[in-house]
């Protein structure tokens, strides 16, 4: 079906601005992921980081720069990572995808504003923390309590009840903690918990549980085949922040509707 002038303005006018919207934030998020692992302060010039040079502003247009410097610095030639684009082409997606799905369950309102910002909040943070424990193995709590203090009372301006916001949290971080305790930290790390807080004030009480068992399933569906073929053992660690930040975003777009088939299909069946 070829859709109608009314939806093609709404791309153009609302969902590309806000694609380019999400892949700008997206190269932001690339600078606060290569420099927290080293140490490195947030403020201050982009540079390459084989050579050392400045980048200029045009070198730093999302997507598009990548592009035309196919893919390698313009100073040193040296490869630029396919984690940046990468980074900037998810965000954007996930901004605009959030974009349109609150429009259509709500519309235009006065809260669809802040309904926005805490999503792009949340997917931000999860971003972050996806790239950071996949490629480094670490996730950093400073990410996770900011954007934790900055969702939770978002939700509550958005109606959503304090006590399931709280409970929630406390299931993601128990959790997580209890695993720890017992294991003495060689099944899982620290982040893990402020991981699992982080969501639990993000979907609230019961989505926390989805998230948590699609967090489970999805590692499992990874780590499983890397165990058959050996390039895994059992006592090698997983990155479960990436697979927890896969499930948080999952969970936050389309917790609800998930929920709701497996309570009436599959316990109802």
């Amino acid at each position: 079906m070829i859709p109608s002038s009314e939806l093609l303005l709404h791309y153009v006018m609302i969902i590309l601005p806000t694609f380019i919207f999400g892949a700008i934030i997206g190269s932001f998020l690339n600078v606060v992921i290569h420099r927290l692992p080293r140490g490195e302060r947030l403020n201050g010039r982009s540079h390459c980081p084989h050579c050392h040079r400045a980048i200029a502003w045009h070198d730093l247009i999302p997507l598009i720069s990548f592009v035309l410097l196919k893919g390698k610095c313009r100073s040193c030639y040296t490869p630029i990572s396919w984690q940046y684009p990468a980074v900037e082409l998810a965000t954007g997606g996930l901004f605009a995808l959030s974009f349109s799905l609150r429009l259509q369950e709500g519309g235009y309102t006065p809260l669809l504003a802040l309904s926005l910002f805490r999503d792009w909040v949340i997917i931000s943070a999860l971003v972050i923390t996806f790239v950071t424990d996949l490629r480094f193995q670490l996730i950093f709590d400073v990410v996770m309590i900011t954007a934790g203090l900055i969702t939770l009372p978002l939700n509550l301006i958005l109606g959503e009840p304090l006590l399931p916001l709280l409970l929630a949290g406390i299931i993601g971080v128990g959790f997580f903690g209890f695993q720890y305790v017992i294991s003495r930290g060689r099944w899982i790390g620290v982040g893990d918990l402020f991981v699992g807080g982080f969501i639990g004030v993000a979907v609230s009480y019961p989505l926390i549980l989805l998230a948590l068992a699609g967090a489970y399933l999805s590692g499992a569906a990874i780590s499983i085949p890397l165990l058959f073929l050996k390039s895994k053992t059992w006592q090698s660690r997983i990155a479960f922040g990436t697979f927890l930040s896969l499930a948080g975003i999952v969970t936050l777009f389309w917790g609800d509707q998930i929920l709701e088939w497996y309570l009436h299909t599959i316990l109802a069946g």
